[in-house]
């Protein structure tokens, strides 16, 4: 499928890496969480192979892909408060504050919510685990606008928080300049690394 392929997701900020077609879409995101592993060549994250990752760097990692799920039979506030005992780094100022700005009170139960509004929940319990490393799915391409912008807006903060890595697999719209940092544009033995503020300060020339 992609041969002699090389590329390096910046430390630090949020790369989209969009690759030419969905099949190599689905099939970098696999390389990328361990599922598969390349048959030949390295995919490495902090110097280890993606798919024989040691639990402690597996730990410093959140991958959120369309298939999430959440506990349905909690509540929001019950969620909380599961998830804040298993985690040591557990952010729960971060996980109420998307909740909040979703408009979801602690005593909503999950099994109430739409699916995608579901996926939102999964998402700011990702992001109250404080890992370094995010890895995401093209999954919000569905959602209305107002929704995106709210997903956008968590991952802009989480990156702003310190010096985290967000890795975005797909063509995500309604990403704007300020929410993207890198462009991996990636074909079938090529790639190519764009700094997402130059290449739209050029658009706009």
């Amino acid at each position: 499928m992609c041969e002699q392929l090389s590329f390096l997701v910046p430390h630090g900020g949020t790369s989209v890496l969009a690759p030419h077609d969905t099949l190599s879409k689905a099939a970098l995101f696999a390389l990328l969480t361990g599922k598969l592993a390349p048959t030949a060549g390295h995919c490495l994250i902090n110097n280890h192979e993606a798919h024989d990752l040691p639990l402690t760097v597996r730990r410093q990692i959140g991958v959120l892909e369309n298939i999430e799920r959440t506990y349905e039979v909690m509540t929001i506030g019950q969620t909380a408060i599961f998830f804040s005992g298993c985690f040591p780094e557990w952010q729960g100022d971060r996980y109420y504050s998307m909740m909040d700005n979703l408009g979801f009170p602690k005593r909503m139960k999950i099994c109430n919510l739409a699916t995608h509004q579901r996926a939102l929940v999964a998402l700011a319990v990702l992001l109250a685990k404080d890992p370094d490393l995010l890895i995401m799915d093209d999954w919000v391409a569905g959602f209305a606008p107002e929704a995106r912008e709210i997903v956008y807006s968590a991952i802009h903060r989480y990156r702003a928080a310190s010096a985290k890595t967000t890795i975005l697999v797909g063509h995500h719209v309604g990403l704007t300049p300020h929410l993207i940092d890198h462009l991996i544009l990636v074909g079938h033995s090529t790639s190519l690394t764009l700094p997402a503020a130059d290449l739209f300060d050029q658009q706009t020339a």
